[in-house]
């Protein structure tokens, strides 16, 4: 995945995506230079939710 500038993950390391598509789950942090926001991934497809 590429993001823009100045953009990084946190936490991504902790979620593990299957060759088949399926995910463990996790949550990472989105960091932009308007600030960070939290954001759950729910297994299996990795649906991201923005508490």
């Amino acid at each position: 995945m590429e993001l823009p500038r100045d953009w990084s993950l946190r936490g991504a390391e902790s979620v593990f995506i299957r060759s088949n598509g399926l995910c463990s789950g996790g949550t990472i942090e989105l960091l932009t230079p308007g600030g960070a926001r939290r954001i759950e991934l729910q297994p299996p497809f990795c649906t991201a939710v923005v508490p």
